[in-house]
């Protein structure tokens, strides 16, 4: 147990950066979301912290200010945040971190993350799709469910030919065009988010992988986190085409080849979304982590109607 004394609020200025890295790099339940790399470039480093003594378990704080009233959100393109730590994180540190989140915050909306558990206040549960590949590729690709292996030969009978270093530029176009900016994305969003994945790419913790069809155009896109253990499947674009060559399932497919037998899960991130969760479904035997969502809603009538 922490103390809640320990427990100190400091801003994005006061943060040992080197310190906040070793945490997270060092915690059984560390995310990329939480590096500071990752909260600088989505958040323009708008972010503060709880962390105790000794940077040996912290909380990112993403805030915003809107009509005088300072407000802690969740990032676009960031699933989980919430309490970090190299000991176990128990409920009580879970309910000590948020009671010492700054009383000038009156809206806290922010996602935990699955080592986070918590009943002192009303959540959502939330679920994230994984994919154990630390088996044999082949022993993966036989777990695969008809349909995946019907899609993957069809996009290779069509002849679509796979290739990596995509510019993250064409394939966050190709997002933008196929959902038109519907899934809570602003424009300034996209842009932190290229300017991430650039610096990501440049750090050894992003890859790009691309589907071309036979007159050589790019039909589909990914783009992937790494991070310890995980290989974070964050963003998809493609073309209509793409759906009906089977080009969406030999990507994921690619991946799954590049990346068996050693020490990663493939994290899907998600979704809540039936129609992607049956496309994960596809690619074997997924196992669901869930993690929760908490609101805290502290605005004055009639504000607190419009957030309720």
């Amino acid at each position: 147990m922490i103390a809640a004394q320990a427990i100190h609020f400091v801003t994005r200025q006061q943060i040992n950066t080197k310190l906040w890295d070793a945490c997270i790099n060092a915690s059984a339940n560390g995310l990329i979301y939480a590096t500071s790399t990752y909260l600088d470039l989505m958040c323009n480093s708008q972010w503060c912290a709880l962390v105790n003594n000794d940077y040996l378990t912290v909380m990112p704080l993403p805030y915003r200010k809107k009509y005088g009233i300072n407000y802690i959100y969740q990032p676009a393109m960031t699933q989980q945040s919430g309490i970090f730590s190299i000991h176990e994180i128990t409920p009580d540190i879970v309910d000590a971190f948020i009671k010492k989140i700054p009383s000038n915050f009156w809206y806290i909306e922010t996602n935990l993350n699955a080592a986070n558990s918590i009943s002192a206040y009303p959540t959502v549960t939330r679920t994230n799709y994984l994919l154990n590949i630390t088996k044999p590729y082949t022993a993966l690709r036989g777990d695969y469910h008809r349909s995946a292996k019907r899609n993957i030969q069809k996009a290779i009978e069509l002849g679509v030919e796979v290739k990596t270093t995509i510019s993250p530029t064409d394939i966050i176009a190709m997002h933008r065009q196929r959902f038109n900016d519907t899934i809570g994305a602003k424009n300034s969003d996209y842009v932190q988010f290229e300017q991430l994945a650039t610096q990501l790419i440049k750090d050894g913790k992003c890859f790009t992988i691309g589907a071309f069809n036979a007159q050589q155009q790019l039909i589909a896109g990914s783009i992937y986190w790494i991070f310890k253990n995980r290989i974070t499947f964050i963003l998809n674009g493609n073309l209509p085409e793409s759906l009906a060559c089977g080009a969406t399932h030999l990507l994921k497919d690619k991946v799954i080849e590049q990346f068996s037998g050693g020490h990663y899960w493939l994290d899907f991130e998600g979704s809540d979304f039936p129609q992607f969760a049956r496309f994960y479904e596809q690619f074997g035997n997924t196992e669901i982590e869930y993690y929760q969502s908490l609101i805290i809603n502290k605005l004055p009538w009639p504000l607190k109607l419009f957030k309720h």
